[in-house]
């Protein structure tokens, strides 16, 4: 993967139906199992993305959301949210046709990289089920909390 040609820049107001198109397709294999029609799907994941979306804008005004770029095409999403003692990584998307190649794991390291530049662990939270857990305990994320439903976890720079 040649990685010259991302970059990123701060999510818009005209960002949205891009947003949700990355939000949809994470729910494509679960939506497939519940023989719902179109219709049905549709709504629930556009009350899905709203409730999302109201949800971090009242709970981190000061996050930091941007759309990950190849080719100045918008492929991902990163959503960062830090304060004084951690920085958390809210979320994090590719469209499905760029996952897989090294991207997410780059975008995290260079989140590693900040973290440790400030001093700073890095939490996050992932659904129990989630693949990803792996990339993360390969990066050096550690389980610090199980909800039941999801893993709570977290990374800093002492522990590398």
């Amino acid at each position: 993967m040649d990685f010259t040609s991302l970059n990123s820049r701060l999510v818009c107001l005209e960002d949205e139906p891009f947003i949700f198109q990355l939000y949809a397709s994470r729910w494509v294999e679960h939506l497939e199992n519940w023989g719902w029609n179109l219709e049905q799907q549709e709504k629930f994941l556009r009350f899905q993305f709203q409730a999302q979306q109201h949800s971090y804008q009242f709970k981190f005004p000061d996050r930091e959301h941007r759309i990950v770029l190849k080719a100045n095409q918008p492929i991902g999403n990163i959503l960062i949210i830090s304060n004084a003692n951690y920085i958390c990584l809210a979320d994090i998307a590719l469209l499905p046709c760029y996952r897989n190649q090294g991207i997410g794991t780059l975008l995290i390291r260079n989140l590693l990289t900040e973290a440790a530049n400030s001093r700073k662990p890095v939490h996050l939270q992932v659904e129990r089920l989630n693949p990803a857990i792996h990339l993360y305990e390969r990066l050096g994320f550690l389980k610090t909390e199980d909800t039941g439903t999801h893993f709570i976890m977290e990374w800093s720079s002492c522990e590398i």
